[in-house]
C-alpha cells in the first residue's frame, strides 16, 4: 500500500522509472517485493538494524539439497562465525530515506 500511494504517487525521474520497472509486478499486490530494498538498505545504511545474529552459514552444494543453506543458529557447530543475519530493520526510517532520496 505504501509503495503505490505514497513512494510511487511522488513525481520524480527515479520514482517514475520504478513505476514502470515494477508495474506488471505490482499489479495484482497487496504487499510490495522489497528484499533489494532491504538488502540495499542495510549495506548503505547498517545503523537501520534494529536486531541481527552472527553465525555460521555453510552453502549444500550436493543432493537433493544442494543449493539451500545450513544455518548454525544456536551456533552448535565450532565452525567461524561468518554471516549476519537480519532479523530486524528501521523500516519507518526506512521509508523516509527512500521518501528524501527518491523524491
Amino acid at each position: 500500500q505504501w509503495r503505490k500511494e505514497v513512494l510511487g504517487t511522488m513525481n520524480s525521474t527515479i520514482t517514475n522509472f520504478l513505476n514502470l520497472a515494477e508495474r506488471k509486478a505490482l499489479a495484482n499486490r497487496t504487499s510490495w517485493p522489497s528484499a533489494d530494498v532491504k538488502a540495499t538498505a542495510v549495506m548503505l545504511w547498517p545503523y537501520l538494524i534494529t536486531k541481527s545474529i552472527v553465525t555460521n552459514i555453510t552453502p549444500v552444494y550436493d543432493g537433493q539439497a544442494a543449493g539451500s543453506l545450513l544455518v548454525d543458529y544456536q551456533n552448535k557447530t565450532s565452525k567461524t562465525k561468518n554471516s549476519e543475519i537480519v532479523l530486524k530493520m528501521d523500516f519507518k526510517e526506512i521509508k523516509q530515506l527512500l521518501i528524501r532520496y527518491y523524491g
